[in-house]
């Protein structure tokens, strides 16, 4: 008697053989051991698998049956989130980003699996994981119970249009994101060969952390420094890209051009601080007082 099916794809023959192993220790597990109550039978080809899951006894307990879906649903659950997802982002990189170079697609589908999980600041997406589990979840289950066949692959295709919605979103701020970083990462770089070539004008200024964002210039007198001249600023921007609350000190320092920036500050993780760091080298130093 068959209980159920499910198709999948797979990369390999090798993880086709893992999955069936592991099922076919769930179905002994929910049998409680009774010989030939539940077993599977499975075919692969052309990466994909097809598996089948009959019963020898026809009065198999329905709390079996019941435990075998769901704990099924559960491994599907995982091997969607484990296996198709990050392929279906690299699918729907590739579809609406064709232009992406291929060395940047881990970086852009780990950042989208980031946001997904609710490991990022989009709060759209907090708590991501656990809502995703519930909804493939719940949905594999109800095809087990109700159909007796589940394809997943078509089944995230077809009857699950706002999950891979969900990816779309998760992309497109991903690419975003990434897109930001390379920009700014470029931009940092370029200021620091800038500052490499400045001739140096002061020996020492201390830049002291105020509070959040706040920070004061001062001399090596620890006074406070006065405007700089208008002429002597540089605009930090480039290509719409800004650092805008640290733009103000960091062109300050840059116009400044000292031999020493000496940075007192209780929270040293500061993107601020490390910004500066990256540009000025081993000039920028972190007091402990």
């Amino acid at each position: 008697m068959q209980l159920f099916n499910l198709t999948t794809s797979v990369d390999s023959r090798h993880s086709a053989e893992q999955l069936c192993t592991m099922l076919e220790a769930e179905g002994e597990k929910l049998s409680h051991g009774r010989s030939n109550s539940v077993r599977f039978r499975y075919s692969y080809a052309h990466h994909r698998l097809t598996v089948e899951c009959i019963s020898d006894h026809a009065a198999i307990p329905a709390r079996t049956v019941k435990g075998l879906k769901s704990r099924t649903a559960e491994w599907m659950t995982e091997h969607v989130l484990r296996d198709k997802e990050p392929a279906l982002l690299r699918k729907l990189l590739g579809k609406y980003y064709s232009l992406h170079k291929h060395e940047d697609i881990p970086a852009i589908v780990s950042m989208a699996v980031q946001i997904l999980d609710g490991l990022s600041e989009y709060e759209v997406h907090m708590k991501g994981r656990e809502r995703r589990v519930a909804e493939l979840y719940s949905a594999f289950l109800e095809g087990l119970v109700n159909v007796g066949a589940v394809d997943v692959d078509g089944w995230l295709s077809f009857r699950m249009p706002a999950y891979v919605d969900e990816l779309k979103d998760a992309l497109d701020l991903a690419v975003d994101e990434y897109m930001l970083d390379k920009q700014y990462e470029e931009f940092i770089g370029l200021l620091k060969y800038f500052v490499q070539f400045q001739d140096i004008r002061i020996p020492l200024i201390h830049l002291k952390h105020v509070e959040g964002m706040e920070f004061e210039l001062l001399d090596d007198q620890m006074h406070p420094l006065g405007p700089l001249p208008y002429d002597d600023g540089i605009t930090i921007k480039m290509a719409d890209l800004e650092l805008q609350m640290e733009d103000a000190v960091v062109s300050s320092l840059i116009s400044l051009s000292p031999a020493r920036i000496m940075i007192h500050t209780s929270e040293p993780g500061l993107r601020m601080i490390a910004t500066i760091q990256e540009i000025f080298g081993d000039r920028a130093q972190l007091c402990s007082d």
